[in-house]
């Protein structure tokens, strides 16, 4: 484990040269941390939400940018400070989010052409 300031350029650096398995953690917010899977960095944060600690993904990196992963951390801090599960809230939002994607991708010329 190695405490690095998240930057585009040090997510790609790991990306590149960690081994799979590793990670590595924000040095301005050491609760997140970016594990090292085969094509991408997965990131996770650790929360406590009454009395107990969880694990709240943020993303993959580098699908989602810093900015969208730094965003996710603080609607899951607020509402972990809340005694709410982030895990709720943001893991149903993108579902919801994957479900419209995929039923634009499923659209064809067929069904968009209107007699």
């Amino acid at each position: 484990m190695r405490k690095v300031i998240f930057s585009r350029t040090e997510l790609h650096k790991f990306l590149l040269l960690g081994d799979p398995g590793n990670y590595i953690t924000d040095k301005i917010h050491p609760s997140i941390r970016a594990v090292k899977r085969k094509e991408v960095l997965s990131i996770f944060c650790t929360l406590r939400i009454r009395k107990r600690t969880t694990s709240v993904k943020l993303g993959q990196f580098p699908e989602n940018n810093l900015e969208q992963i730094y965003a996710k951390f603080q609607i899951a801090r607020n509402l972990s400070a809340n005694g709410s599960n982030p895990n709720f809230y943001l893991n149903e939002v993108s579902d919801k989010f994957d479900e419209k994607i995929n039923s634009i991708e499923n659209l064809s010329i067929n069904n968009l052409i209107v007699i």
